[in-house]
């Protein structure tokens, strides 16, 4: 059966509506095996094609017209792609002639439909191919090579069952084994036989029933010997569901040749409630081989990496991924006890044990919001896997992944190699390797044996550790971990094996405080002591390095228990070991504990473990405490460092915490030193962030912990550079400032010192992304930034195409955003959502330090707090209009209320309130605010628009609005609404356009004269979508030509029926004057449920405009105002 033709595929270059950007879920993944590594990337109906390693994108190509693209096969020179009942081949060669510059890109593809979704395709060695239907089918195709198309041939199916998942693999020539995964939890295993010439014939082999749910993913292993040189061969077949198990069944070609009762399997399992017991008739054939529970909810899909095959111990081993609803992938370690599997095979009693075990060996959590819709897995020449994923946050992500072979996964020794991976030293180990000492040390302990103390990277390869002898030894990483013991003069071992802390001020310098109350100096392979403190030394704080201006004096913040001084300021000159100043610090308590401190501008910050930053001016003769001390937050503070360049004159603070957050600050002189904070932001990777530097590119790198793992962070780009499980914070640990590859981390776990190793990061994202959850509002400013707030309760600032912040605040969704251009002192976004959250955000630019932190400085300014007595209603809508003495904010609630308010420096003053009938407004917008009274215009889910007025309250007493006219536009809710004002003849005229839940556009003209409002023309268009106009914005609007006083008005509008439209729009000004509509451009949107679209400003845009959507993705149009469409309403 061949298939109908559709029309080819184009990016069309007639319209005057032009997709320019893309974020999208990306629903399909597949490697091109090439001299370059490729990641082919669906998204929407674009076919991207990657490069691996430099991360760039080398080729878009448009498949089909209007459907996304949901599955890719590459199998030898032809490339199948499908989405829903639309299929198209591609050349292999075509693609990567385009790839290498050999050729152009393929022309228009051939758009085939299939009669029914298709779910999976196989190719065989000889160019077969068969796809797999919803219902359970084998669909035949071939590719007819002169007409570069598909052709659809026979349809073989033993019963239609509605599938969730299939999978297809050929295990001969003429010979297709087929998994299908159906809604009510059963896996059907056939086997289709497809003669070049005869009848085809099909056959079920076993009916495998144990899941909850759904059957969301299922995969077939190659068939593998299972044992090195043995002749029996196994296959497996993996599969997952809602229930959150993933199951491996065994589908080995001598395991369903035995069976079950035939009349069983046959039946056409089409509903899931059939009258067959299977367990009555199930053998150990039938019983799953492994069954693992993972993930926070639903498992999408699950993957066997077979080429990572192993045996170990009567085992065969094999690594299996799966790729879930909770935006993880687990890495699995399947077992199988091939003796156990020959066991079962032999039994004719299913049993209740499996033959093998799966083991959750890792979990990466690298995409935003939910789902990981595709995924690929790629064997590397070296060995291991190369995964990518594709979420529904637009992103893909690569992680490379070793063979894993060793159940212990524990490593070397690290004595005589590089610990590529995680070494263990143990301290015996280490002595029994080196030359015996000459120094003398304390007696060793009965009940403690010698062991690590303290330790410290003193460089990015070298580690200075300490015994609990006193002892001092310095390993150095090379072509192998070599280590050797540090002498030191004198006997000065009883005080060192109580060393308490070690601090770097430079590559290769140490310096070491005791509890013995002494500081000593490491440098240049000699230990030395600096000075007798007057307590025990129990932290030390390095304010200020050894640098090129300064290279022989470090300043040293001393902490100190059991004397006169908590704390002391020490100057060090490491040239000639002595202390040059030393400077109490006046007015702390022996309970204070200092967790951070930085000196600049002989301003001196300390910061303390109860969240108190304090500020101090140093002379020659003392410190003197300046400002108030601040409690800036309720957790630690764990580091406090300076951007690197400041052009302004200013210097700015960066300051983390353990609540994860880092915020930026203003240190100013005048009148007297102190902090103004400019930034503040959590970083959701993280849930405590240890210390912060900056990459010789800039880029913020932070250093912290996620739960048990510590991460070290790329906060410019978004990405862990670094991850292992260390055992959380509380753990002894010590990271060199990150500089280079390779990347380290050391730790102490029960008296061994484990080392890790990264050569490479555990993951690099080849496409950024967007929110994982539904965008729900958009906002661009009258500035660089453009704004989204989602459903996940997060804001994100882009520039560029590029996110550069992420806000939160908000506990529940979002429902919108508006802008305030910049007066003077940043711009302010107003964003609001469920729950009556309205927060107030602050957005600057820092002077000067764009070098070193080139993203916004966003601050929370306020949050409005007159809730309802529950606190429990939406703000479903808001609008802002600078007035004399602040901003006026008029918000709609889920409850049909109206408030307006005055906001001014962190406060919000009620004016005025107003109740609608019993439905619900969803729009308002101010008409005028600036005068006496209060005039607002408002839209409600009756389908009417609304004109209040109300006088401003005064001396804490608020005006009460009052409903002056309205107009019925739509038959159900309004959903979209834009405005324009013009004045005419001494009145005030607004033209006003809405989108409705009726999939109709409303226009309707308001005119306000002598104080009365009135609607003088209504026009309803019904049928302008085919389904809710959630989005709708004003382009342009051209004034009357002096024959004719009829405006045109250009719009768009986005719809969930994934069009985007614009439109023109001529009109007059009194209800006699024609309403003309005409439809410009009508485009297919990758955006689904769209909600919100808006316009990009740009004066110099003069003879275009960019639209942005947004909903599940976003995506930006350039329209061009000189377009001419069909006329469409008159």
């Amino acid at each position: 059966m061949e298939g109908q033709s559709t029309k080819p595929p184009t990016m069309s270059t007639s319209s005057p509506l032009q997709r320019t950007s893309l974020l999208v879920p990306i629903t399909a993944l597949a490697f091109l095996p090439s001299s370059t590594p490729t990641l082919l990337v669906a998204e929407d109906n674009l076919l991207k094609a990657y490069d691996t390693s430099t991360h760039t994108l080398r080729l878009t190509l448009c498949v089909f017209h209007a459907q996304t693209i949901h599955g890719i096969v590459i199998s030898g020179n032809l490339i199948l792609l499908w989405g829903n009942q639309s299929v198209t081949a591609l050349p292999t060669s075509a693609l990567e002639a385009a790839l290498t510059g050999r050729g152009e890109p393929p022309a228009p593809l051939a758009e085939v439909r299939a009669h029914d979704w298709l779910f999976s395709a196989a190719v065989s060695p000889e160019g077969r191919i068969a796809f797999v239907t919803a219902h359970n089918e084998i669909l035949e195709a071939t590719y007819d090579a002169v007409a570069q198309k598909l052709v659809l041939g026979r349809i073989v199916a033993p019963a239609r069952p509605g599938l969730y998942a299939a999978k297809a693999a050929w295990t001969a020539p003429s010979t297709l084994l087929v998994a299908g995964g159906t809604a009510f939890g059963e896996i059907v295993v056939w086997t289709c036989e497809l003669p070049g010439t005869g009848t085809p014939s099909c056959e079920v082999l076993s009916v495998f029933a144990g899941h909850e749910g759904s059957i969301f993913g299922v995969d077939i292993s190659p068939e593998f010997e299972v044992a090195e040189g043995a002749a029996e061969r196994m296959r497996l077949l993996a599969s997952c569901s809602d229930d959150r198990t993933i199951r491996l069944w065994d589908v080995s070609a001598a395991s369903l040749k035995r069976g079950v009762v035939q009349a069983s399997l046959g039946e056409a399992r089409e509903t899931g409630f059939g009258s067959v017991d299977l367990s009555a008739v199930a053998d150990a054939s039938s019983a799953p081989v492994a069954v693992a529970m993972g993930h926070g909810s639903r498992i999408w899909h699950v993957k066997f990496a077979g080429h990572d095959l192993g045996f170990e111990n009567g085992q065969v081993v094999m690594p299996v991924y799966s790729f879930g609803e909770d935006a993880t992938v687990h890495k699995w370690r399947l077992e199988v006890d091939v003796g156990a599997w020959q066991e079962r095979r032999a039994s004719a009693d299913a049993g209740d044990g499996g033959a093998g075990k799966l083991i959750l060996r890792e979990t990466f959590a690298h995409h935003d919001g939910k789902h990981i819709w595709a995924a690929a897995v790629e064997p590397l020449k070296q060995g291991g896997s190369l995964i990518a994923t594709g979420g529904a946050d637009a992103s893909v992500n690569l992680i490379t992944e070793d063979v894993d072979t060793t159940a212990s996964g524990e490593g070397s020794n690290g004595l005589d190699t590089l610990p590529s991976v995680l070494s263990q030293l143990v301290f015996e180990d280490i002595l029994s390797r080196l030359p015996p000492s000459t120094q003398e040390y304390p007696p060793p302990s009965r009940k403690r044996p010698e062991g690590f103390q303290n330790f410290v990277f003193i460089s990015q390869n070298t580690l200075l550790a300490a015994s609990t002898r006193g002892r001092i030894l310095l390993g150095t990483f090379g072509a192998v971990l070599t280590w050797e013991e540090i002498s030191y003069e004198g006997q000065h071992g009883r005080d060192l094996a109580f060393c308490t802390t070690i601090r770097t001020p430079a590559p290769g310098v140490a310096i070491l405080g005791t509890a013995t109350k002494k500081l000593f100096l490491y440098k240049d392979s000699t230990v030395k002591e600096i000075t007798v403190m007057n307590g025990k030394v129990s932290d030390i704080f390095v304010v200020k390095p050894l640098s090129d201006d300064s290279p022989s004096v470090v300043e040293l913040l001393v902490m100190m228990i059991g004397g006169p001084d908590v704390m002391q300021l020490l100057t060090v000159d490491i040239s000639s070991v002595t202390v040059t100043s030393s400077l109490s610090v006046p007015g702390q308590q022996a309970s204070y504990v200092a967790t951070a401190a930085h000196l600049v501008s002989d301003v001196l910050l300390i910061g303390s473990r109860h969240g108190h930053i304090s500020l101090f001016q140093r002379s020659p003769t003392e410190l003197t405490l300046q400002s108030p001390i601040v409690r800036h937050t309720v957790d630690t503070i764990t580091s406090i460092i300076s951007l690197p360049t400041s052009l302004s004159g200013e210097t700015h603070l960066l300051i983390t915490a353990r609540d994860a957050h880092y915020r930026l600050y203003s240190l100013l002189s005048s009148p007297k030193p102190h902090l103004t904070l400019l930034h503040q932001t959590r970083v959701p990777s993280l849930t405590t962030i240890e210390s912060a530097h900056f990459s010789p590119e800039h880029d913020l790198l932070l250093t912290g912990f996620r739960s048990r793992l510590f991460t070290l962070y790329n906060e410019t780009t978004r990405r862990d550079l670094h991850t292992h499980d260390v055992g959380g914070p509380n753990r002894i640990w010590s990271a060199p400032a990150p500089s280079s590859s390779p990347l380290r981390i050391a730790y102490a776990r029960a008296g061994i010192l484990l080392l890790k190793t990264q050569h490479h990061p555990p993951h690099e994202v080849l496409k950024s992304g967007t929110h994982g959850r539904e965008i729900r509002a958009v906002a661009c400013a009258n500035g660089p930034y453009l704004a989204t707030a989602s459903e996940d309760t997060s804001i994100r600032l882009w520039r560029d195409g590029r996110c550069v912040a992420s806000l939160k605040s908000h506990r529940a969704g979002l429902q919108g955003l508006r802008w305030l251009a910049d007066r003077g002192d940043g711009a302010l976004l107003f964003s609001c959502g469920g729950n009556e959250e309205f927060v107030v955000w602050r957005v600057r630019q820092l002077p000067g330090a764009g070098a070193a932190f080139s993203g916004p400085a966003v601050v929370r300014e306020a949050i409005w707090a007159d809730k309802s007595p529950d606190g429990d209603l939406r703000i479903l809508d808001f609008d802002i209009t600078a007035a004399e003495g602040g901003v006026v904010v008029s918000m709609v609630f889920s409850n049909s209320t109206v408030g307006t308010y005055l906001y001014d420096d962190g406060q919000f003053t009620l004016l005025a309130k107003g109740r609608y009938t019993g439905a619900c407004l969803t729009r308002v917008r101010h008409l005028r605010v600036d005068g006496a009274e209060l005039e607002i215009g408002t839209a409600a889910t009756d389908g009417h628009l609304g004109v209040w007025v109300a006088q401003k309250g005064e001396k804490g007493v608020a005006g009460e609005y009052a409903l002056q006219t309205t107009a019925r536009l739509h038959q159900s809710s309004v959903k979209a609404l834009d405005m324009i004002q013009l004045d005419h003849d001494g009145a005030e005229i607004r033209l006003i356009l809405t989108g409705g839940d009726d999939n109709g556009l409303g226009i309707s003209v308001l005119q306000r004269r002598d104080g009365k409002y009135e609607f003088v023309s209504q026009t309803g268009v019904k049928g302008a979508h085919a389904a809710a106009i959630n989005g709708l914005a004003i382009l342009q609007t051209v004034p009357p030509s002096t024959e004719k006083q009829t405006r045109r008005t250009t719009f768009a509008t986005v719809s969930n029926d994934q069009r985007v439209k614009v439109w023109s729009l001529r009109w007059g000004l009194t209800e006699h004057d024609e309403v003309q509509l005409t439809l410009l451009a009508n485009e297919n949107s990758g955006v689904a449920d769209p909600g919100d679209l808006d316009v990009l400003d740009g004066a110099e845009q003069k003879d275009y405009r960019q639209i942005v959507v947004v909903g599940v993705g976003m995506e930006t149009w350039r329209f061009d105002l000189a377009g001419k469409g069909t006329l469409r309403r008159s």
